[in-house]
């Protein structure tokens, strides 16, 4: 496989991405085969890696902003399946799933607007927190408001439904 130029400098760029997500260098110095596989690393990502390293250069993305832009993609999606498979988790009541989940989404999506509900939720913190709190905090981690509202819950105090509506104020 070609190894100079923009073919060569993609397949250098997915061999370091491979190096930092699996904590060691491809098996062979040449360009992956495809049977190769990468431990660790979620499907989209390590087929992203995996074209961006192919034998042929005809094979490897358009450009090196091309696969770029594919292994940004794939990591944003799995982000989302992480943070879906957190709530997944915790309405299994598998908390300790949830907590390894969560921390994997907190590395590839950072600044997701369900993270500050997550951790909140897992935290298991009683405290009431009125909704100008939680946009006061969720404005520090994220501009997107409406994305937090989404799956924001409520929890009303045992026995506040069995009160007349004259009570509530």
């Amino acid at each position: 496989g070609e190894l100079g130029g923009p073919a060569g400098d993609q397949y250098q760029l997915a061999v370091t991405a491979a190096a930092l997500l699996t904590g060691r260098l491809p098996e062979s110095a040449a360009p992956f085969s495809g049977q190769d596989h990468l431990p660790g690393v979620a499907e989209r990502i390590a087929q992203a890696i995996k074209r961006g390293m192919a034998a042929q250069a005809e094979a490897r993305f358009p450009s090196v902003a091309a696969f770029a832009e594919a292994l940004a993609t794939a990591v944003q999606q799995t982000g989302e399946d992480l943070i879906a498979g957190v709530w997944e988790a915790l309405s299994r009541n598998d908390r300790a799933m949830a907590h390894l989940m969560l921390d994997l989404a907190e590395r590839s999506v950072p600044g997701h607007a369900d993270l500050l509900v997550l951790r909140m939720r897992l935290s298991g913190d009683p405290h009431t927190i009125d909704v100008g709190s939680l946009a006061i905090a969720a404005s520090c981690v994220s501009s997107e408001w409406s994305e937090v509202t989404k799956r924001f819950e409520f929890t009303l105090p045992a026995g506040l439904g069995q009160r007349p509506a004259s009570d509530l104020d």
